[in-house]
């Protein structure tokens, strides 16, 4: 009977460990075809990548062992390995499965926005653009992007009609709309204003994209924007804005585009690093642990002007308004939310004109302000405030009024 007892484990075991060698094997196999960014060893291999293949190299040849000479000791010591592997495996879809249906604190919606990134396209001098001519949904959000990568329903050509008049909006993911249905961003809403209250042809020309720093924007506006002969120019500030971006290599992993976008299921990872970061970031686990610790080691500062990067933004917005005084274009950053004076005040004093948008904010019930309470991003309801907020600004400066509705005031 014993001896029938031990041949049954001994079966047993040789089964599950079977179960684990093989995919060990695969991952083995597959790794040992890839090529480390910057290879050290053999011409292919980091230093660092060669260590986790000897570590996968000697766990299979552990388990080919156990699996060949299988002795009580090992099956007792390796099953209650296996047991511990397969109960955490267990306990990580369990939770992950709970976090899917119960949904703390939105993290699902934090754990689709990065779709978007996966459609961008490179380009030499702004890193990224958006792709163009594509529509896509994001979570029960639609998007279309037109012939020139513009979020907008109308393909804008870059020759301007007689009679049409012109805002072109630069910034990043808040102009964009990313959180906020095709048709409700504030661009958008402030077209219809426009035409409302002047009863003319106005195209605001929305061309943010996700990500965006000041000195893209400003790039954006030389080499793209300026092609629309805007009569206003008006760029969305968010604090992010001073960080600057590096080189296009350092960002790639996280706009690099899949071959089928905007298909919702991308190829297939290159290799064993692409699939870990694939499968970590698939989980919504991960994703809510990572908000919590960006926002406990967040910076808090009572002004952007406290920022290391500010010096490099503000010189890029300087940038971009030389641009538009050269052509005697107006220009006006809106910071997109909170009452910064000294940000407001340094801006003036550099000879560009500034609001806040804040009383966009302060206008909707604070629960209606965001999409997630874990994103910052503006509400439907805060976009159509902002859009009231900016056709005011342009009111007060006199900036909706042609030449000809000047000489007959005149007169």
């Amino acid at each position: 009977m014993l001896h029938k007892g031990y041949s049954r484990s001994n079966t047993v075991f040789r089964i599950v460990t079977v179960l684990f060698l093989l995919p060990l094997l695969a991952l083995l196999i597959w790794a040992l075809t890839d090529k480390s960014d910057h290879p050290q060893l053999l011409g292919r291999y980091s230093v660092f990548y060669a260590f986790g293949l000897l570590g996968l190299t000697l766990c299979v040849a552990f388990l080919v062992w156990c699996f060949w000479r299988p002795r009580p000791f090992l099956i007792r010591w390796v099953g209650n390995v296996y047991m511990l592997v397969i109960s955490t495996v267990v306990a990580i879809i369990c939770a992950e499965s709970a976090l899917r249906l119960l949904d703390p604190r939105d993290v699902e919606y934090l754990h689709l926005v990065p779709y978007q990134a996966a459609g961008m396209v490179s380009h030499p001098q702004l890193a990224y653009v958006n792709p163009t001519s594509v529509s896509y949904n994001l979570a029960a959000r639609h998007v279309h992007l037109n012939f020139h990568g513009l979020r907008m329903d109308d393909d804008i050509p870059y020759d301007k009609p007689v009679g049409e008049k012109r805002i072109l909006v630069l910034g990043d993911s808040v102009a964009f709309g990313a959180a906020v249905n095709q048709g409700e961003t504030f661009s958008d809403r402030l077209e219809r204003l426009l035409h409302a209250r002047t009863g003319e042809v106005w195209h605001v020309i929305n061309t943010g994209v996700n990500g965006y720093n000041s000195e893209q924007e400003a790039t954006y506006l030389r080499i793209e924007g300026m092609r629309y002969t805007p009569d206003v120019v008006i760029l969305v500030y968010v604090p992010n804005d001073t960080s600057p971006k590096d080189t296009l290599a350092s960002h790639h992993r996280y706009w690099y585009r899949f071959p089928d976008w905007p298909s919702p299921k991308p190829a297939l990872p290159s290799g064993p690093r692409e699939l870990f970061d694939r499968v970590l970031h698939l989980s919504l686990g991960y994703t809510l642990v990572r908000m919590n610790l960006a926002e406990i080691s967040k910076e808090k500062f009572s002004s952007i002007t406290e920022d290391a990067g500010w010096a490099y933004s503000r010189a890029w917005l300087e940038d971009a308004a030389n641009q538009c005084n050269a052509r005697a274009v107006p220009f006006l950053v809106a910071l997109y939310r909170g009452k910064d004076e000294k940000f407001l005040a340094d801006l003036s004093s550099s000879g560009i004109d500034a609001i806040s948008l804040e009383p966009a904010w302060r206008n909707v019930p604070p629960d209606k302000r965001q999409p997630s309470r874990l994103d910052p991003h503006p509400s439907a309801a805060v976009h159509a405030e902002m859009a009231v907020v900016l056709l005011q600004a342009l009111q007060v400066r006199g900036w909706l009024a042609s030449p000809s509705d000047d000489r007959r005031h005149l007169k």
